[in-house]
């Protein structure tokens, strides 16, 4: 079946009529405990999940952004106790431009306006600052060490309902995912888990059995010719990884932006062929960027990657995603395709400031 991807972005009619209708309104974002006389067996696995849903629970925040009318809401998680949230680019972002009021919702209840300190589209990452201090931030996993069949808990505000608690396992990783519209497209190497995820989820973390976060959630599957505002999880959840995330919020905290590594070419979106072709020249379009590392190193219009350090490329947004997870100064092995020959060049990926 043809799918595809959509946020997992709550509408204001969603999120924030759902808090009132059920009655949350400024109550803290935790959860009422039921007991209950179990076998030993499950009892023992359920508390280890309420273990880990009580501290993470304690490290996730509400977000709901605006603009005039208009506007989205989201989850975000506690990166410091300074007061410095992470969530999804897109969840501040719910008209396409910065919300023009953004709150942030804490566990106590306790509600903020929040900065944003910088986001970047292409990892869809943002980051943002609220005056509160002492908060309890959530610590980070190496998402590198995480294995398929792992277990996992994702918390999150769907539809407006925040301290919303879900398990599962991991589904997959390195899974090229890119989502968006044709204005701002996001290209992520993802975490896929099969723990439901619905609209308001994104920017809530993912986290493995220890309450480490291992994943953003950041995009749900959808049948193709469906309604992305009548969507639910359908067990294709996505996550940016850990490292990731990471990597883009260190680099906003100390630039103010985030940066992504190139290659110095275009690529044909529209080719759907094994590997990803650098454009045809075409006018002043130009598929090889003068003077940067690929034309440095031999690579020409019209050639077809193939593999990139011995990945075979299946499609060109696994090639953009693959190349995204890489960094700056790190030198790639390409083998490339020309007139039916095989080339190989070696490049060094240059640094350019994300969208």
């Amino acid at each position: 079946m043809a799918i595809l991807l959509a946020f997992a972005l709550g509408l204001v009619t969603g999120g924030i009529g759902a808090r009132e209708y059920f009655g949350l309104g400024s109550r803290p974002l935790g959860s009422p405990s039921v007991k209950a006389t179990l076998p030993p067996s499950v009892a023992a696995a359920q508390s280890d999940i309420g273990k880990v849903a009580q501290a993470v629970i304690a490290s996730t925040v509400y977000i709901e952004s605006y603009s005039g009318n208009e506007g989205g809401s989201g989850t975000g998680f506690i990166y410091r106790a300074d007061g410095v949230i992470v969530t999804n680019a897109h969840v501040i972002t719910p008209t396409g431009e910065v919300a023009k009021e953004i709150n942030v919702t804490v566990p106590s209840g306790e509600r903020f306006t929040a900065e944003v300190l910088g986001y970047t589209h292409d990892y869809d990452i943002a980051v943002l600052k609220i005056d509160a201090k002492e908060l309890s931030a959530l610590p980070l996993a190496d998402s590198d060490t995480i294995a398929v069949g792992d277990q996992v808990v994702a918390v999150g505000a769907p539809l407006g309902l925040a301290g919303t608690v879900t398990t599962g396992i991991i589904s997959a990783t390195n899974r090229p995912v890119r989502s968006g519209d044709a204005e701002i497209q996001s290209f992520i190497n993802a975490v896929q888990t099969d723990a439901a995820i619905n609209p308001g989820n994104s920017g809530g973390p993912l986290v493995n059995m220890s309450g480490q976060m291992i994943g953003l959630n950041s995009a749900i599957a959808q049948p193709v010719n469906s309604n992305q505002q009548s969507v639910g999880s359908i067990g294709l959840g996505f996550a940016i990884p850990s490292s990731q995330v990471k990597h883009s919020a260190d680099e906003i905290l100390d630039k103010g932006y985030a940066t992504y590594p190139v290659m110095g070419i275009m690529v044909d979106m529209s080719d759907r062929r094994a590997g990803a072709k650098v454009l045809e020249d075409s006018g002043s379009t130009k598929g090889i960027v003068a003077g940067g590392p690929a034309d440095n190193a031999g690579l020409k219009a019209g050639d077809r990657i193939l593999f990139v350090n011995g990945k075979r490329i299946g499609s060109v947004t696994e090639f953009i995603v693959y190349l995204r997870s890489l960094q700056a100064g790190q030198e790639v092995a390409i083998v490339a395709e020309r007139n039916g020959e095989q080339i190989e060049a070696t490049i060094s990926l240059q640094e350019q400031r994300a969208k």
